[in-house]
């Protein structure tokens, strides 16, 4: 019996493998019920198709990483803000500037006055008075020039943080591509294994019905194939979860990073 149990058992694989590579992609997606809700959540990714084939190149996907993601943005707006400090900080001195103005009405006479007989001053006694005026504080000279470096220091460090932030988060998003590329493979594997299980409980079952195969050994199957599709289970949904990943890391949906087809 052990004897006609290898014999099934050999068949049954070697007619799995050459049914998974000559059926194609089809007959495992039909065979395992994928969810129908895989199409919303991948929306017009195939999932058993190589998501590398499916996605723009890696170079190009760093690219948009590094204009997208919300820690560079966030790092970009404090280089503004920095580069605005520095304006408003080297216009400081306008503080010191002030104007002054006044109108005074009279009769149109020229008011002299003499002294000793000596005529020392003259003015209108109407009309308008206009003046600028400048007050420099010592800080001016000894410290303003010391503010102005330390704003640009301060956004010269934002320009440093933000590069450094762009080599860590070009790191993590190659890590997680083919951290993707991975799982995807891992699961594609796991899927092909649930649908070899399957057709080795088909032809359990036919040689249970023709007592080659006894009710032990078709149990033993049953639960083989149990277990590979709970592995198969696992694994899409560390892909799933993986492909929801990658999306937040770029900072875009996925079908941004989709090639046109």
């Amino acid at each position: 019996m052990i004897r006609k149990l290898s014999v099934v058992t050999f068949i049954s694989v070697v007619l799995a493998f050459f049914s998974i590579h000559a059926k194609g992609q089809d007959i495992l997606v039909d065979s395992l019920k994928i969810d129908p809700l895989d199409s919303l959540i991948f929306q017009s990714f195939d999932i058993y198709q190589n998501i590398e084939d499916q996605l723009l190149p890696l170079d190009s996907i760093v690219t948009i990483a590094n204009e997208e993601h919300p820690q560079i943005k966030f790092q970009e707006a404090l280089i503004r803000a920095n580069e605005y400090n520095i304006k408003n900080t080297r216009s400081l001195w306008m503080n010191t500037l002030y104007a002054f103005g006044n109108y005074t009405t009279g009769n149109q006479q020229l008011t002299l006055a003499d002294v000793g007989g000596t005529s020392v001053d003259s003015r209108i006694t109407n009309g308008y008075v206009l003046g600028l005026g400048l007050r420099v504080p010592l800080y001016e000279f000894l410290g303003r020039r010391n503010f102005v470096n330390q704003v640009k220091a301060e956004r010269d460090a934002s320009v440093e943080m933000r590069e450094v932030m762009k080599v860590n988060l070009n790191r993590s998003v190659i890590d997680e591509y083919y951290e993707l590329i991975t799982r995807q493979r891992t699961m594609i594997i796991a899927a092909q294994n649930a649908y070899t299980q399957d057709v080795n409980v088909e032809l359990a079952e036919q040689g249970l019905l023709t007592g080659q195969v006894p009710m032990e050994d078709y149990a033993r199957f049953v639960s083989i194939r149990a277990a590979a599709k709970m592995l198969y289970e696992e694994e899409k949904r560390d892909f799933y979860r993986q492909f929801s990943k990658f999306e937040e890391l770029v900072g875009v949906k996925m079908i941004e990073l989709k090639v046109s087809e």
